[in-house]
């Protein structure tokens, strides 16, 4: 249940874009009747509509994006009931719906730009790379998009009236684009990594399919069917390369649950879930306080200025997954997933593809205070005593909460 409610976030992206796209093709592409009567396609795309708006948040643009197709097309009967039913719609839609405290911390506009700009390119997202490649793809599709604009505003004051295919794939951009610009808004708090997620990719691979395929008839005709297979396999290859990017990572997302599943279920700790049940070896039956306070002299304050702590470890066991770093105090046990990390250097990944150490991090935000012995529990099988004691000082959470 868990899973598919989560997953859902993501799934539910692939059903919007399906409904809006297919909604903005049958009113591009509708056919005016003799009797000038209103016909089914456009019924059909405003259920379409409808049904983008209940599947994800982002499905409300579909309606107002298909009010300017129809205006555009100069369907003033269609655009009028169409706004009709978009008013009641987002009336019932709205109607006692829940209000948020708070959408997203105050983040610099400049600072807020530039990662609009890199979420445009996340597509190209490499994560050992850093952030300059998804920044530097953005501005490409950013320039692609505005000589999209730019033909599109010469031929109107041209009085050169937009075809429809010409307008669907224009209604297929601001789409994503309206929707990279509101996950931008509301989720920079979180950090440019999230922007990043392959949750979103996908908005940037349509924006650069549909770019080129919107400026293809500035090139002669007959390259047309070569550039638009190139195309079509370009964006489809990067793509995929995108979701598959960290697959080397997958198997930390293991260990990472049981540290989540473990830390939750012991004895002491804030939160109690019953609903899931950790493996008996995660949880070391010998941890041994008593070590943490017979030398106090011995004892590591540490005081830290960012919101986590974070543990590094040399260690030979690369092919192994299930190593983690224990703090065993008086009141609390907390377990910390270390993870392998990625070589930086990919002629250096041909040799091996990882470091010859792991990292793990633990938030210190409402971590409750106290001394710590620090243990380190190989494998799920072997612990050994790292000979070291931490006093340790949480962080209060003071922020509102977020809409994740």
């Amino acid at each position: 249940y868990e899973n598919a409610l989560w997953g859902m976030a993501s799934i539910q992206n692939f059903g919007v874009i399906t409904l809006s796209i297919f909604c903005f093709f049958l009113l591009a592409f509708q056919r005016t009747s003799k009797s000038k009567k209103i016909g089914l396609s456009f019924y059909a795309a405003l259920l379409l509509a409808v049904a983008a708006l209940l599947t994800s948040g982002n499905g409300i643009l579909a309606l107002p994006i298909g009010m300017l197709i129809l205006i555009f097309q100069k369907k003033w009967k269609e655009s009028g009931l169409w706004f009709i039913a978009t008013l009641i719609i987002l009336i019932i839609f709205f109607y006692n719906f829940p209000g948020r405290t708070q959408l997203s911390d105050h983040i610099p506009v400049l600072k807020m730009a530039l990662f609009f700009v890199s979420t445009l390119g996340s597509l190209f997202s490499i994560p050992t790379l850093g952030s300059w490649l998804p920044f530097f793809g953005g501005l490409l599709i950013l320039f692609l998009l505005l000589s999209l604009l730019a033909q599109f505003t010469i031929n109107y004051f041209n009085n050169q009236k937009p075809g429809p295919a010409k307008l669907f794939l224009l209604s297929t951009a601001l789409f994503s684009i309206l929707t990279l610009l509101i996950v931008t808004y509301t989720r920079s708090s979180y950090g440019l990594a999230t922007l990043l997620s392959s949750k979103y990719v996908i908005y940037s691979g349509i924006l650069l399919l549909v770019s080129f395929l919107a400026i293809e008839d500035l090139f002669p005709e007959k390259w047309l069917p070569k550039m638009q297979t190139g195309i079509f396999c370009l964006v489809a290859l990067i793509y995929v390369n995108s979701i598959l990017k960290d697959y080397q990572n997958i198997e930390n997302t293991y260990g990472v649950r049981n540290e989540e599943l473990a830390n939750q279920l012991i004895p002491g700790n804030s939160e109690i879930i019953n609903a899931y049940e950790v493996p008996n070896e995660l949880i070391p039956k010998n941890l041994s306080f008593d070590l943490a306070i017979e030398d106090p002299s011995k004892i590591d304050s540490i005081s830290l200025t960012s919101d986590k702590i974070s543990f590094y470890s040399k260690t030979k066991y690369q092919d192994k997954n299930n190593d983690f770093v224990v703090l065993a105090g008086e009141n609390h046990q907390f377990f910390i997933h270390m993870e392998k990390v990625p070589q930086s250097n990919y002629l250096k990944r041909i040799y091996s593809y990882f470091k010859a150490e792991k990292f793990g991090d633990y938030s210190l935000l409402n971590f409750p205070d106290g001394i710590y012995q620090v243990y380190y529990l190989e494998n799920n099988s072997k612990l050994y005593d790292a000979v070291k004691t931490l006093r340790i000082t949480g962080k209060p959470y003071t922020q509102a909460p977020k809409n994740w």
